[in-house]
């Protein structure tokens, strides 16, 4: 038997986390919910000295009980997580970090790169640039407000179309929770030609997602396959990610741009989905099973053989799995 205590910041109700506590009982899991608190008697003495795992979609600040094995979110900026990526063999766009007070070697990056703060949040100050402008200015960042970036990173330019286009995929270790793809806006400049020059990005955003854009669930299966392998791969311990994928028209290759480790892109609340399903016309419930892939994917988690994040299940690791429609 394994414990789970999947941990809330009293927003369980909005976030549906009891619903979610019932899909693993369901499945043969003893659990419950607890809250970012310092642990309790009460927490060790319900674990019946058993294994308990502790699962929490933000970071922890408090509940963190040494008798347990504690899975959470991880305040990564792009430059640990391009790293991790790496290490991993998943595919990141080459990319140079940069640094306050060193000039940055960008020579093996074309002439016109893409420039991000290295922590950062929905595509705020990215960038074009001349290879050779490139250097560091501090950038305040929403994600953590009078926060400034302390590194930027350079990248080299993915083309994706005439307007930019992503992908989003949500995965809970590994396991698909929603989806959808952004294309930038239709009345905006398009980027066309071959040649990425000056003329070629002057006057446009390279970012997908800005205000106009569009979304449908218009994700293709490799693109869905590449966020579960990322997951299982490079990150096995943190539960929710929130993988942004890009596609080069012209390689036909896939890159991972962000997996917004730090969480923050639980879309399956009631307004979030309910936004989405009115203003794009999709629900995002419908795609993986909502809640039910949320307990899959923590239920998995729990049986993956080995400590390397291979993905490889046990037996009892295995599930029937019906998405409902």
């Amino acid at each position: 038997m394994i414990n789970v205590l999947l941990v809330t910041d009293w927003n369980e109700d909005e976030f549906k986390f009891s619903e979610v506590v019932r899909e693993l009982q369901n499945l043969g899991i003893r659990a419950r919910i607890a809250h970012d608190v310092e642990p309790r008697a009460k927490h060790q003495l319900w674990s019946l000295g058993m294994s308990t795992k502790v699962v929490s979609m933000f970071p922890l600040k408090r509940f963190i009980p040494g008798w347990a094995e504690i899975w959470q979110q991880k305040n990564y900026d792009k430059i640990q997580e391009y790293r991790i990526l790496e290490q991993a063999g998943v595919p990141v766009s080459k990319w140079i970090p940069v640094f306050e007070g060193q000039t940055p070697d960008l020579s093996g990056l074309s002439e016109y790169v893409v420039v991000k703060p290295s922590l950062g949040w929905k595509g705020a100050f990215v960038r074009i640039m001349r290879r050779e402008k490139v250097s560091y200015r501090p950038i305040a960042t929403e994600v953590m407000p009078g926060v400034v970036s302390p590194e930027l990173v350079a990248q080299e330019y993915v083309h994706t179309g005439a307007w930019p286009i992503s992908y989003r995929v949500a995965t809970v270790f590994g396991e698909p929770i929603f989806m959808f793809r952004s294309t930038a806006e239709g009345t905006r400049l398009p980027f066309i030609g071959s040649t990425f020059d000056a003329n070629f990005f002057a006057g446009r955003s390279i970012v997908s997602t800005a205000k106009g854009c569009t979304r449908d669930a218009n994700v293709p299966e490799e693109v869905v396959n590449l966020a579960r392998q990322a997951h299982s791969k490079a990150f096995p311990d943190i539960p929710l990610l929130g993988f942004d994928i890009v596609r080069d028209i012209r390689t036909n290759r896939l890159f991972v741009l962000e997996v917004n480790a730090f969480g923050r892109t639980y879309q399956l609340a009631d307004k979030e989905s309910q936004n989405n399903l009115d203003s794009f016309g999709f629900d995002l419930h419908q795609q993986f099973g909502g809640i039910k892939a949320v307990a899959r994917g923590i239920y998995r988690r729990l049986f993956w053989k080995g400590q390397n994040g291979n993905g490889q299940l046990s037996n009892k690791g295995e599930l029937n799995v019906c998405v409902e429609s």
